[in-house]
């Protein structure tokens, strides 16, 4: 790659921005970047698949007020392990990695904690639908955003019994919930070989038209605005008072005047270079997409809790996703977590085509389930660790990110994202 030089930092025309990291939350905000008048280059090594957001279940969850580091998740952990059937799981190769996170994750889970976390994700919640509705309409594509609503379902008389009860006490941040209807239980027990026994339907939720269709959507937003992308690994990340340096695996450089670390769960090695140790593991996660031509596309998306799957239909097929497999990025895959989501899908009588789409990705998760969203100097910005729910706050935490160019101070609401609390 040829090497990329920013205009003279000494002229007076708009702020250079990098920005490193193409998924949903670096596109989005590349965007945003433009559109408030800053010269933009996205960075990004070009695997499409390899982004998280790609496999993302596509729902804006506006219901996820309440971050994953709490007592309650402790508590119920073992009946989650993968050795019981459950989505949860750790890579022991990994463990140097996820043990000393583990031990920030039990301290995130102080009750005090958790009230302030949920506090500060509901802020974000509560911007999630219209700053999509608004992104995506800035650039031409509003039919991204589909006003959908989704399930949440229970298969047993006793976890639906269980579930409605949790529900009424659960912080759901802006979204709006009913049970389901006897109609429509009937319609859904119908459709999965009887195994829905109760659920909720929420009414006010959008999904994005296909994650993978949405990012790309944005990054030729971004080009169309006269936005940059350049193609490649970023190696190395230096920051001084006269701006940053990119360097690049190949050995070639990019500068600019400052930069954002969007690069999701690979983040952690590009602030370390800036001294700043990121307590990020990658929370990975794994789908099974195939074509059904018998499955209607208007079906909401649905959450079936017993078995914590997700499952979701695009243009690009039905997507079923599942797991949190506590490691690093590159760690191999684990087959045995396809073919769990298979079987999950014969015992609610989805038929499997031999031809399955199978692909992994890894979220970039904190202890405390809260993302970093702040400024750690006048040239560095940042923006990563949204773990569950990166396309859900990819809008919000954009024009986050623009408020903060433009702020001499970070904006209270956002004081709780700030990566330093990890000291």
């Amino acid at each position: 790659m040829a090497m990329v030089q920013s205009r003279s930092r000494n002229s007076s025309r708009s702020t250079h921005f990098a920005v490193i990291g193409g998924g949903v939350i670096g596109a989005a905000s590349a965007v945003r970047l433009r559109q408030a008048g800053h010269d933009v280059t996205l960075v990004d090594p070009g695997d499409e698949e390899g982004r998280t957001s790609f496999g993302n279940a596509g729902q804006v969850v506006i219901d996820a007020a309440e971050p994953l580091a709490s007592w309650h998740n402790v508590w119920t952990a073992p009946g989650r392990l993968f050795a019981f059937g459950g989505p949860l799981d750790f890579c022991l190769s990994d463990i140097d990695l996820w043990l000393p996170w583990s031990f920030r994750y039990l301290a995130a889970c102080n009750p005090d904690r958790f009230k302030r976390g949920t506090k500060a994700l509901r802020g974000l919640l509560e911007r999630a639908v219209p700053e999509w509705k608004d992104l995506t309409a800035s650039i031409g594509r509003p039919d991204l955003v589909e006003e959908s609503g989704h399930f949440q379902l229970w298969e047993s008389e006793t976890s639906a019994r269980r579930g409605l009860a949790a529900m009424s006490n659960a912080d759901v941040g802006p979204a709006r919930w009913r049970a389901i209807t006897p109609q429509e239980r009937e319609s859904l027990a119908g459709r999965f070989a009887g195994q829905v026994k109760g659920g909720v339907f929420f009414e006010n939720t959008v999904r994005l038209r296909d994650p993978g269709e949405t990012v790309r959507a944005l990054w030729k937003g971004l080009t169309d605005l006269g936005g940059k992308t350049v193609t490649g690994h970023v190696a190395r990340l230096q920051a001084t008072d006269d701006g940053v340096t990119l360097t690049m695996d190949d050995g070639s450089t990019l500068e600019a005047d400052q930069v954002l670390v969007a690069g999701g769960a690979r983040s952690a090695a590009l602030m370390a270079d800036l001294g700043i140790r990121a307590p990020l593991v990658a929370e990975r996660g794994y789908h099974l997409r195939f074509d059904d031509p018998h499955w209607p596309r208007t079906l909401p998306a649905i959450l079936f809790e017993d078995r914590w799957i997700y499952l979701s239909s695009f243009d690009s097929g039905v997507r079923v996703t599942g797991f949190t497999e506590i490691g690093r990025p590159d760690t191999p895959s684990d087959p045995r977590k396809w073919a769990l989501l298979e079987r999950h899908l014969r015992e609610l009588g989805v038929q499997v085509p031999e031809t399955v789409h199978r692909w992994r990705g890894s979220r970039p998760t904190l202890p405390d389930f809260l993302p970093a969203i702040g400024r750690l100097n006048p040239r560095v910005l940042y923006a990563f660790g949204h773990q569950h729910i990166g396309m859900t706050l990819a809008a919000a935490t954009a024009q986050a990110v623009a408020e903060l160019t433009s702020a001499n101070t970070t904006p209270q609401r956002l004081t709780a994202f700030d990566l330093r609390r990890f000291g």
